[in-house]
């Protein structure tokens, strides 16, 4: 009989990244109809993801942050160009 331990559990639950994409791809899809709700649980949603891309490419803490805060102001100055029958995901990162 194979256990499962706390973390493959924990593993299994969480969404995969295409499936995290598609759903802040919805979000993004009720922004523009006023969802205020939805466009502010994209932003917090996405800033960990935005978060971890930037530490790839910077080590200062500092800098991280301010990174992440460029990305989330042009994600919300651009939002317009997003198409909705094209990954979020990718846009997100072409922006990040």
């Amino acid at each position: 009989m194979h256990k499962s331990n706390s973390y493959t559990a924990r593993v299994a639950d969480e969404p995969t990244a295409q499936q995290q994409g598609a759903a802040w791809g919805q979000l993004m899809r009720a922004a523009p109809g006023g969802d205020r709700a939805a466009y502010e649980r994209l932003l917090r949603e996405i800033t960990p993801f935005v978060r971890s891309l930037s530490r790839r490419r910077c080590r200062n803490p500092a800098d991280v942050e301010e990174m992440v805060q460029d990305t989330l102001l042009t994600v919300h100055r651009v939002r317009h160009t997003y198409d909705p029958g094209r990954p979020f995901g990718a846009w997100l990162a072409a922006i990040a």
